[in-house]
């Protein structure tokens, strides 16, 4: 259910990208990155960290999930108001137009709303109903994109973009009241002890989930502060591309975190056996990703957006590459959640937090005097932080690489090698030919390699058949 709905809003998202952004022109675009931005880390500091325990909790005793759902509900709806004094002083240090303002007000009203339908996306993802978050997903986009390409069409600007993004919030809030009645009643009762007891089991997962926004989102938000709307859009298209190469690890990790809990706690070496699947899976993906996203970023960014962004395209080849170290990143975090040991990760996220903002500060001040281009020094200051990142997560969880997943790794790379040298040669072809021979010729070479762990063989060899592949590939994989 989640790939499906993950086919589908990048489907979407692709239909959207190729209509607005060429429309509103990099301005526009920047508009909508400050309203991302400033979304996100309204919902950082006002989540409290509720939904990954929420997660957790329910997972393990299904038959709290009314009033643990009901709890976080309350104690989200008081932490709206320091959320919104946040968003005030945002508007005043940076010195933002009327326009501006808007759309920052308009965010603040998305993210209030993702606030509260939020704790029963965490009930339907710990009950395993996932088809909720592939249905919240798909109407989300969906909105976003029909009625977006609509308003556009019509001449209408980024403001009406946003005001659109919190429209579709609502219905989103809504359908997802309805559809809980199905499977847990929300306790609405205020008990100050049993609120009390979760914002204190709740703190280690908020700290993680501020940290985390704010590093993802800093960079946004001080290119705004630092540079023009131009630069702002500039970045958000790459951004936008960066989100949806995101789809892999959201997938899995969210499919898998009840299933690491769950075999957390029958025993640490369980865990070990069960998380080898989904680290594997994940950073087999990531190699290829990367690096081919990286080779196409001329014409692709040329394709989706237009003239007007050709700026970006060295802003997306940077974003590219950081794809691995983040995949890397997100599988260390799901590990360390499962063991309950996620403090951990959050440390390494309070010091990415402090990097960071150093790094943007100064290399997006060195990239807008040298290259008039404020975006590259955000992209490189990211990079450079996820490397970091992947080095700590590498010393907390190496004992969770088995040696075959290790080999693995190394024969993917081998993989990823050969096709990028294989898209380099094809450059000359435009964008379909590069990313066809990109997809075939890792895929031989992953054959060839024997890439794909052992337990999926008899799947694939299904596939092939009910597909009625020539024989002479049967026999390669079979080989």
């Amino acid at each position: 259910m989640l790939t499906a709905s993950q086919i589908v809003t990048w489907m979407l998202t692709a239909i959207w990208t190729l209509y607005v952004p060429r429309r509103i022109g990099p301005d526009g675009m920047g508009l909508i990155v400050m309203a991302w931005a400033a979304a996100a880390i309204f919902q950082a500091f006002g989540s409290l960290g509720l939904r990954t325990m929420l997660v957790r909790e329910i997972a393990a005793d299904p038959q709290r999930a009314p009033q643990l759902i009901g709890s976080a509900m309350v104690i989200r709806a008081v932490s709206i108001i320091p959320c919104a004094a946040i968003t005030a002083l945002y508007l005043r240090l940076g010195h933002f137009g009327p326009e501006h303002a808007l759309v920052l007000y308009l965010a603040t009203g998305v993210a209030v709303c993702t606030l509260f339908f939020d704790p029963m996306l965490a009930g339907f993802q710990a009950l395993e109903r996932m088809q909720y978050l592939a249905y919240t997903e798909v109407l989300n986009k969906g909105l976003l994109t029909a009625c977006g390409i609509a308003l556009v069409l019509m001449g209408f600007k980024a403001i009406a973009l946003v005001a659109l993004m919190l429209g579709a919030a609502i219905a989103v809030l809504v359908l997802n009241l309805v559809w809980s009645r199905r499977y847990f009643r929300i306790d609405w009762r205020v008990e100050p002890s049993r609120l009390r007891s979760l914002l204190r089991a709740a703190l280690p997962y908020w700290s993680y989930g501020v940290f985390f926004n704010v590093y993802l989102w800093v960079d946004s938000a001080m290119l705004a502060a630092m540079t023009s709307t131009a630069a702002v859009g500039w970045y958000g298209g790459p951004v936008k591309l960066f989100g949806t190469m995101m789809f892999v690890p959201v997938i899995l990790s969210m499919a898998w975190l009840p299933k690491l809990v769950s075999a957390f706690g029958e025993s640490p070496e369980r865990l070990k056996l069960v998380a080898r699947e989904p680290t594997e899976q994940i950073m087999i993906l990531a190699l290829p990703i990367s690096v081919g996203a990286a080779f196409i970023a001329g014409p692709l960014v040329a394709f989706l957006y237009g003239a007007e962004f050709a700026p970006s395209v060295p802003v997306f080849a940077i974003l590219a590459l950081s794809v691995a170290p983040t995949y890397f990143n997100i599988v260390a975090n799901q590990i360390l959640i499962a063991c309950n040991r996620q403090m951990t990760w959050t440390k390494a996220l309070g010091v990415a937090c402090l990097v960071n903002p150093v790094l943007n500060l100064v290399l997006i001040q060195v990239c807008q005097q040298r290259f008039h281009n404020g975006a590259i020094g955000a992209a490189v200051a990211f990079l450079v932080t996820e490397v970091l990142l992947a080095g700590i997560g590498l010393v907390v969880i190496h004992s969770f690489l088995h040696p075959q997943t290790v080999a693995r790794l190394a024969r993917s790379a081998v993989a990823t090698a050969g096709m990028a040298g294989a898209v380099y040669a094809l450059g000359s072809g435009g964008l379909l030919v590069q990313v066809l021979a990109g997809g075939i010729s890792f895929l031989t070479l992953a054959l060839l390699l024997r890439v794909a762990p052992l337990d999926v063989a008899p799947g694939v060899e299904r596939v092939l058949s009910r597909l009625a592949i020539r024989s002479w590939v049967r026999r390669l994989w079979a080989w």
